[in-house]
Protein backbone atom coordinates (compact mmCIF):
# COMPACT_ATOMS: atom_id res chain seq x y z
CA UNK A 1 0.00 0.00 0.00
CA UNK A 2 1.39 3.39 -0.99
CA UNK A 3 1.69 6.19 1.55
CA UNK A 4 -1.29 7.95 -0.06
CA UNK A 5 -3.32 4.75 0.31
CA UNK A 6 -2.73 4.31 4.04
CA UNK A 7 -5.75 4.45 6.29
CA UNK A 8 -5.80 7.16 8.96
CA UNK A 9 -8.40 9.38 10.58
CA UNK A 10 -8.71 12.92 9.21
CA UNK A 11 -11.83 14.08 11.06
CA UNK A 12 -15.32 13.04 12.10
CA UNK A 13 -18.47 12.59 10.08
CA UNK A 14 -21.15 13.94 12.38
CA UNK A 15 -23.93 12.52 10.24
CA UNK A 16 -22.54 9.00 10.61
CA UNK A 17 -21.80 9.60 14.30
CA UNK A 18 -25.37 10.70 15.01
CA UNK A 19 -26.64 7.71 13.04
CA UNK A 20 -24.73 5.07 15.03
CA UNK A 21 -25.34 6.64 18.45
CA UNK A 22 -28.88 8.02 18.10
CA UNK A 23 -30.61 5.47 15.84
CA UNK A 24 -30.89 2.80 18.58
CA UNK A 25 -32.94 5.17 20.72
CA UNK A 26 -35.06 6.24 17.74
CA UNK A 27 -35.73 2.66 16.68
CA UNK A 28 -36.70 1.43 20.15
CA UNK A 29 -38.78 4.54 20.87
CA UNK A 30 -40.60 4.22 17.54
CA UNK A 31 -41.44 0.56 18.23
CA UNK A 32 -42.76 1.37 21.73
CA UNK A 33 -44.77 4.33 20.42
CA UNK A 34 -46.28 2.31 17.58
CA UNK A 35 -47.24 -0.56 19.88
CA UNK A 36 -48.98 1.80 22.29
CA UNK A 37 -50.84 3.79 19.63
CA UNK A 38 -51.68 1.09 17.06
CA UNK A 39 -51.30 -2.05 19.14
CA UNK A 40 -48.78 -4.86 18.92
CA UNK A 41 -49.20 -7.90 16.68
CA UNK A 42 -46.95 -10.91 16.38
CA UNK A 43 -46.71 -10.19 12.68
CA UNK A 44 -44.60 -7.16 13.66
CA UNK A 45 -41.91 -9.54 14.91
CA UNK A 46 -42.22 -11.51 11.67
CA UNK A 47 -41.47 -8.35 9.65
CA UNK A 48 -38.49 -7.62 11.87
CA UNK A 49 -37.06 -11.14 11.53
CA UNK A 50 -37.85 -11.42 7.82
CA UNK A 51 -36.17 -8.17 6.81
CA UNK A 52 -33.34 -8.85 9.28
CA UNK A 53 -32.56 -12.16 7.59
CA UNK A 54 -32.84 -10.92 3.99
CA UNK A 55 -30.92 -7.70 4.52
CA UNK A 56 -28.36 -9.51 6.66
CA UNK A 57 -27.92 -12.17 4.01
CA UNK A 58 -27.19 -9.49 1.42
CA UNK A 59 -24.40 -8.25 3.69
CA UNK A 60 -22.89 -11.61 4.70
CA UNK A 61 -23.30 -13.54 1.44
CA UNK A 62 -23.06 -10.52 -0.85
CA UNK A 63 -21.02 -7.62 0.49
CA UNK A 64 -18.74 -9.92 2.47
CA UNK A 65 -18.18 -13.32 0.92
CA UNK A 66 -19.04 -12.58 -2.71
CA UNK A 67 -17.72 -9.06 -3.31
CA UNK A 68 -15.06 -8.55 -0.61
CA UNK A 69 -13.46 -12.01 -0.75
CA UNK A 70 -14.74 -13.34 -4.09
CA UNK A 71 -15.25 -16.72 -2.42
CA UNK A 72 -17.77 -17.60 -5.15
CA UNK A 73 -19.32 -16.12 -8.27
CA UNK A 74 -23.01 -15.63 -8.89
CA UNK A 75 -25.54 -14.50 -11.49
CA UNK A 76 -26.38 -10.86 -12.13
CA UNK A 77 -29.82 -11.45 -10.58
CA UNK A 78 -28.32 -12.56 -7.28
CA UNK A 79 -25.88 -9.64 -7.38
CA UNK A 80 -28.80 -7.27 -7.93
CA UNK A 81 -30.57 -8.77 -4.90
CA UNK A 82 -27.42 -8.15 -2.84
CA UNK A 83 -27.21 -4.54 -4.07
CA UNK A 84 -30.87 -3.80 -3.36
CA UNK A 85 -31.30 -5.56 -0.01
CA UNK A 86 -27.79 -4.69 1.16
CA UNK A 87 -28.60 -1.01 0.81
CA UNK A 88 -31.32 -1.38 3.47
CA UNK A 89 -28.66 -2.23 6.07
CA UNK A 90 -27.33 1.37 5.79
CA UNK A 91 -23.74 0.11 5.89
CA UNK A 92 -22.75 2.13 2.80
CA UNK A 93 -22.25 0.74 -0.69
CA UNK A 94 -20.69 -2.55 -1.75
CA UNK A 95 -17.78 -0.51 -3.10
CA UNK A 96 -17.10 1.24 0.24
CA UNK A 97 -17.79 -1.81 2.39
CA UNK A 98 -15.50 -4.11 0.41
CA UNK A 99 -12.69 -1.55 0.35
CA UNK A 100 -12.77 -1.19 4.14
CA UNK A 101 -13.01 -4.93 4.67
CA UNK A 102 -10.06 -5.81 2.47
CA UNK A 103 -7.95 -3.27 4.35
CA UNK A 104 -9.11 -4.83 7.63
CA UNK A 105 -7.84 -8.25 6.54
CA UNK A 106 -4.60 -6.91 5.14
CA UNK A 107 -3.75 -4.97 8.31
CA UNK A 108 -5.81 -6.76 10.94
CA UNK A 109 -5.27 -5.55 14.52
CA UNK A 110 -2.75 -2.88 13.51
CA UNK A 111 -3.00 0.90 13.37
CA UNK A 112 -3.92 0.58 9.67
CA UNK A 113 -6.96 -1.57 10.50
CA UNK A 114 -10.13 0.61 10.25
CA UNK A 115 -11.69 -1.11 13.28
CA UNK A 116 -8.56 -2.13 15.14
CA UNK A 117 -9.62 -3.93 18.33
CA UNK A 118 -6.47 -2.70 20.09
CA UNK A 119 -8.00 0.80 20.09
CA UNK A 120 -10.74 -0.44 22.40
CA UNK A 121 -14.15 -2.05 22.22
CA UNK A 122 -16.10 1.13 21.42
CA UNK A 123 -13.85 2.06 18.50
CA UNK A 124 -13.94 -1.43 16.98
CA UNK A 125 -17.65 -1.85 17.59
CA UNK A 126 -19.14 1.37 16.23
CA UNK A 127 -17.13 4.55 16.77
CA UNK A 128 -14.93 3.90 13.73
CA UNK A 129 -18.03 4.29 11.52
CA UNK A 130 -18.28 7.97 12.43
CA UNK A 131 -14.70 8.83 11.56
CA UNK A 132 -13.62 10.42 8.27
CA UNK A 133 -10.54 8.74 6.87
CA UNK A 134 -7.85 9.34 4.29
CA UNK A 135 -9.33 6.56 2.16
CA UNK A 136 -12.74 8.14 1.63
CA UNK A 137 -13.02 8.19 -2.14
CA UNK A 138 -9.90 6.03 -2.61
CA UNK A 139 -10.74 2.61 -4.06
CA UNK A 140 -7.32 1.28 -5.02
CA UNK A 141 -8.05 -1.84 -2.95
CA UNK A 142 -11.00 -2.91 -5.10
CA UNK A 143 -10.02 -2.51 -8.77
CA UNK A 144 -12.00 -5.63 -9.71
CA UNK A 145 -15.25 -4.12 -8.42
CA UNK A 146 -14.74 -1.04 -10.58
CA UNK A 147 -15.52 -3.31 -13.54
CA UNK A 148 -18.77 -4.57 -12.00
CA UNK A 149 -21.74 -2.61 -13.41
CA UNK A 150 -24.12 -3.51 -10.58
CA UNK A 151 -21.58 -2.48 -7.93
CA UNK A 152 -20.92 0.85 -9.64
CA UNK A 153 -24.65 1.48 -10.21
CA UNK A 154 -25.35 0.92 -6.51
CA UNK A 155 -22.40 3.13 -5.54
CA UNK A 156 -23.61 5.98 -7.76
CA UNK A 157 -27.24 5.88 -6.60
CA UNK A 158 -26.73 4.40 -3.14
CA UNK A 159 -28.88 6.76 -1.07
CA UNK A 160 -31.71 6.79 -3.59
CA UNK A 161 -31.73 2.98 -3.61
CA UNK A 162 -31.47 2.82 0.20
CA UNK A 163 -34.39 5.23 0.70
CA UNK A 164 -36.55 3.41 -1.82
CA UNK A 165 -35.79 -0.07 -0.47
CA UNK A 166 -35.72 0.94 3.20
CA UNK A 167 -38.65 3.35 3.33
CA UNK A 168 -40.88 3.18 0.25
CA UNK A 169 -40.92 -0.61 -0.14
CA UNK A 170 -41.75 -1.36 3.53
CA UNK A 171 -44.51 1.28 3.47
CA UNK A 172 -45.94 -0.23 0.28
CA UNK A 173 -45.83 -3.75 1.70
CA UNK A 174 -47.37 -2.48 4.91
CA UNK A 175 -50.13 -0.69 2.97
CA UNK A 176 -50.93 -3.97 1.20
CA UNK A 177 -51.38 -5.79 4.53
CA UNK A 178 -53.10 -2.88 6.29
CA UNK A 179 -50.21 -1.90 8.62
CA UNK A 180 -47.87 0.45 6.72
CA UNK A 181 -46.23 2.02 9.78
CA UNK A 182 -45.77 -1.35 11.47
CA UNK A 183 -43.78 -2.79 8.60
CA UNK A 184 -41.66 0.37 8.37
CA UNK A 185 -41.02 0.73 12.11
CA UNK A 186 -40.32 -2.95 12.80
CA UNK A 187 -38.99 -4.03 9.41
CA UNK A 188 -36.78 -0.98 8.85
CA UNK A 189 -36.06 1.27 11.84
CA UNK A 190 -35.79 -1.31 14.61
CA UNK A 191 -34.34 -3.95 12.27
CA UNK A 192 -31.47 -1.62 11.27
CA UNK A 193 -30.60 -1.20 14.95
CA UNK A 194 -30.28 -4.95 15.56
CA UNK A 195 -28.61 -5.63 12.23
CA UNK A 196 -26.03 -2.88 12.65
CA UNK A 197 -24.97 -4.13 16.04
CA UNK A 198 -24.81 -7.72 14.78
CA UNK A 199 -22.31 -6.58 12.14
CA UNK A 200 -20.47 -4.38 14.64
CA UNK A 201 -20.18 -7.39 16.99
CA UNK A 202 -18.12 -9.30 14.41
CA UNK A 203 -15.59 -6.44 14.48
CA UNK A 204 -15.58 -6.15 18.27
CA UNK A 205 -16.85 -9.17 20.22
CA UNK A 206 -15.42 -11.67 17.72
CA UNK A 207 -12.01 -10.05 18.19
CA UNK A 208 -12.19 -10.22 21.99
CA UNK A 209 -13.97 -13.35 23.23
CA UNK A 210 -13.87 -16.87 21.87
CA UNK A 211 -11.39 -19.49 20.71
CA UNK A 212 -8.48 -19.27 18.28
CA UNK A 213 -8.16 -22.81 16.92
CA UNK A 214 -6.83 -21.94 13.45
CA UNK A 215 -4.47 -18.98 13.91
CA UNK A 216 -2.77 -17.20 16.79
CA UNK A 217 -1.50 -14.45 14.51
CA UNK A 218 -4.72 -12.42 14.74
CA UNK A 219 -7.10 -11.48 17.54
CA UNK A 220 -10.11 -12.82 15.60
CA UNK A 221 -12.01 -15.48 17.57
CA UNK A 222 -14.59 -18.18 16.90
CA UNK A 223 -17.81 -17.29 18.71
CA UNK A 224 -21.06 -19.24 18.52
CA UNK A 225 -22.95 -16.31 20.06
CA UNK A 226 -21.82 -13.89 17.36
CA UNK A 227 -22.48 -16.53 14.68
CA UNK A 228 -26.10 -16.88 15.78
CA UNK A 229 -26.89 -13.16 15.53
CA UNK A 230 -24.91 -12.52 12.32
CA UNK A 231 -25.99 -15.27 9.89
CA UNK A 232 -22.89 -17.32 10.65
CA UNK A 233 -20.16 -14.67 10.64
CA UNK A 234 -19.01 -15.49 14.18
CA UNK A 235 -16.49 -18.19 13.29
CA UNK A 236 -14.08 -15.38 12.77
CA UNK A 237 -10.76 -17.04 13.55
CA UNK A 238 -11.43 -19.60 10.83
CA UNK A 239 -12.44 -16.80 8.49
CA UNK A 240 -9.22 -14.83 9.02
CA UNK A 241 -7.15 -17.97 8.44
CA UNK A 242 -9.13 -19.05 5.36
CA UNK A 243 -10.57 -15.74 4.14
CA UNK A 244 -11.46 -16.89 0.64
CA UNK A 245 -13.55 -19.84 1.89
CA UNK A 246 -17.27 -19.38 1.18
CA UNK A 247 -17.92 -20.87 4.63
CA UNK A 248 -17.28 -19.37 8.03
CA UNK A 249 -18.50 -22.39 9.94
CA UNK A 250 -16.82 -25.19 7.97
CA UNK A 251 -18.24 -28.06 10.00
CA UNK A 252 -21.72 -29.22 8.98
CA UNK A 253 -23.19 -28.50 12.42
CA UNK A 254 -21.80 -24.97 12.81
CA UNK A 255 -24.49 -22.30 12.53
CA UNK A 256 -23.80 -20.55 9.23
CA UNK A 257 -27.00 -19.82 7.24
CA UNK A 258 -24.88 -17.89 4.75
CA UNK A 259 -22.99 -21.02 3.62
CA UNK A 260 -26.30 -22.89 3.26
CA UNK A 261 -27.64 -20.03 1.17
CA UNK A 262 -24.57 -20.15 -1.10
CA UNK A 263 -24.94 -23.93 -1.45
CA UNK A 264 -28.61 -23.41 -2.36
CA UNK A 265 -27.58 -20.91 -5.02
CA UNK A 266 -25.07 -23.42 -6.40
CA UNK A 267 -27.71 -26.15 -6.51
CA UNK A 268 -30.01 -23.82 -8.45
CA UNK A 269 -27.23 -22.93 -10.87
CA UNK A 270 -27.08 -19.31 -9.70
CA UNK A 271 -23.63 -19.57 -8.05
CA UNK A 272 -20.44 -21.31 -9.08
CA UNK A 273 -16.69 -21.54 -8.43
CA UNK A 274 -17.20 -21.94 -4.68
CA UNK A 275 -13.86 -21.76 -2.89
CA UNK A 276 -13.29 -23.97 0.13
CA UNK A 277 -10.18 -24.86 2.10
CA UNK A 278 -9.39 -28.57 2.12
CA UNK A 279 -9.96 -30.52 5.31
CA UNK A 280 -6.24 -31.39 5.27
CA UNK A 281 -5.23 -27.71 5.26
CA UNK A 282 -7.72 -26.93 8.03
CA UNK A 283 -6.37 -29.76 10.20
CA UNK A 284 -2.78 -28.66 9.57
CA UNK A 285 -3.70 -25.12 10.67
CA UNK A 286 -5.13 -26.53 13.91
CA UNK A 287 -2.01 -28.61 14.46
CA UNK A 288 0.20 -25.55 14.10
CA UNK A 289 -1.87 -23.67 16.69
CA UNK A 290 -1.83 -26.62 19.10
CA UNK A 291 1.93 -26.99 18.69
CA UNK A 292 2.50 -23.28 19.36
CA UNK A 293 0.43 -23.46 22.55
CA UNK A 294 2.36 -26.49 23.78
CA UNK A 295 5.67 -24.89 22.85
CA UNK A 296 4.78 -21.75 24.83
CA UNK A 297 3.80 -23.84 27.86
CA UNK A 298 7.02 -25.90 27.72
CA UNK A 299 9.23 -22.82 27.37
CA UNK A 300 7.56 -21.23 30.37
CA UNK A 301 8.52 -24.23 32.52
CA UNK A 302 11.90 -25.33 31.22
CA UNK A 303 15.06 -24.08 29.59
CA UNK A 304 15.30 -23.49 25.84
CA UNK A 305 17.39 -26.65 25.45
CA UNK A 306 14.94 -28.90 27.29
CA UNK A 307 12.00 -27.23 25.54
CA UNK A 308 13.45 -28.00 22.12
CA UNK A 309 14.20 -31.60 23.05
CA UNK A 310 10.73 -32.09 24.49
CA UNK A 311 9.09 -30.55 21.45
CA UNK A 312 11.15 -32.56 18.95
CA UNK A 313 10.68 -35.93 20.68
CA UNK A 314 7.09 -35.68 21.94
CA UNK A 315 5.15 -33.11 19.94
CA UNK A 316 6.67 -33.24 16.45
CA UNK A 317 6.17 -37.01 15.83
CA UNK A 318 2.45 -36.80 16.63
CA UNK A 319 2.05 -33.69 14.50
CA UNK A 320 3.86 -35.23 11.52
CA UNK A 321 1.76 -38.38 11.78
CA UNK A 322 -1.49 -36.44 11.68
CA UNK A 323 -0.30 -34.18 8.87
CA UNK A 324 0.73 -37.22 6.79
CA UNK A 325 -2.67 -38.85 7.31
CA UNK A 326 -4.48 -35.62 6.47
CA UNK A 327 -2.49 -35.32 3.25
CA UNK A 328 -3.17 -38.95 2.39
CA UNK A 329 -6.88 -38.47 2.95
CA UNK A 330 -6.92 -35.36 0.76
CA UNK A 331 -5.09 -37.21 -2.03
CA UNK A 332 -7.49 -40.14 -1.86
CA UNK A 333 -10.45 -37.79 -2.00
CA UNK A 334 -9.01 -36.13 -5.09
CA UNK A 335 -8.38 -39.51 -6.73
CA UNK A 336 -11.91 -40.60 -5.81
CA UNK A 337 -13.46 -37.70 -7.72
CA UNK A 338 -11.18 -38.26 -10.71
CA UNK A 339 -11.42 -42.06 -10.89
CA UNK A 340 -13.98 -44.21 -12.66
CA UNK A 341 -13.47 -46.91 -9.99
CA UNK A 342 -15.00 -44.96 -7.14
CA UNK A 343 -16.00 -48.02 -5.13
CA UNK A 344 -12.34 -48.99 -4.72
CA UNK A 345 -11.27 -45.53 -3.56
CA UNK A 346 -14.30 -45.14 -1.29
CA UNK A 347 -13.04 -47.94 0.94
CA UNK A 348 -9.51 -46.56 1.03
CA UNK A 349 -10.81 -43.09 1.82
CA UNK A 350 -12.95 -44.33 4.69
CA UNK A 351 -10.01 -46.25 6.14
CA UNK A 352 -7.75 -43.18 5.86
CA UNK A 353 -10.43 -41.10 7.55
CA UNK A 354 -10.72 -43.57 10.43
CA UNK A 355 -6.94 -43.57 10.86
CA UNK A 356 -6.90 -39.77 10.82
CA UNK A 357 -9.63 -39.54 13.44
CA UNK A 358 -7.74 -41.98 15.68
CA UNK A 359 -4.50 -40.01 15.26
CA UNK A 360 -6.34 -36.73 15.95
CA UNK A 361 -7.74 -38.17 19.18
CA UNK A 362 -4.25 -39.23 20.27
CA UNK A 363 -2.94 -35.77 19.36
CA UNK A 364 -5.69 -34.04 21.32
CA UNK A 365 -5.05 -36.20 24.39
CA UNK A 366 -1.34 -35.40 24.17
CA UNK A 367 -1.88 -31.66 23.68
CA UNK A 368 -4.52 -31.33 26.40
CA UNK A 369 -2.49 -33.37 28.90
CA UNK A 370 0.65 -31.31 28.24
CA UNK A 371 -1.22 -28.04 28.65
CA UNK A 372 -2.58 -29.16 32.00
CA UNK A 373 0.74 -30.27 33.44
CA UNK A 374 2.20 -28.02 36.08
CA UNK A 375 5.59 -26.35 35.52
CA UNK A 376 7.24 -28.82 37.89
CA UNK A 377 5.73 -31.79 36.04
CA UNK A 378 6.84 -30.41 32.68
CA UNK A 379 10.33 -29.74 33.99
CA UNK A 380 10.55 -33.29 35.39
CA UNK A 381 9.36 -34.78 32.09
CA UNK A 382 11.84 -32.69 30.10
CA UNK A 383 14.68 -33.72 32.43
CA UNK A 384 14.02 -37.40 31.62
CA UNK A 385 14.41 -36.89 27.86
Amino acid sequence: MNESDRWHVVGRSWGATVFVYVLPFVGVAAAIWHSQVYGFQWSDIAWLVGFYFLSGLAITAGYHRCFSHVSYECSWGVQLFYALMGSTAIQKSIYDWSRNHRIHHQYSDTELDPHNINQGFLHAHMDWVGKKTSLDGNFSQVPDLTQNKIVMWQYKYYWSIALFMGVVVPLLIGWMVGRPLAVFVWGSLLRIVFQSHATYSVNSLAHMWGNRPYSLDVEARDSWAVAIISNGEGFHNFHHRFASDYRNGWRWYQWDPTKWWVLFLERMGWAWNLKAASEADIIKAQLIVDAKKVDQKIKSATSEEFAKAFFDRVVVPYRRKVEALATQMADLRKQYHQSQRRKEFRGKYREARRSLRTALKEWRVTVVSLQHLSKDQLAATAANL
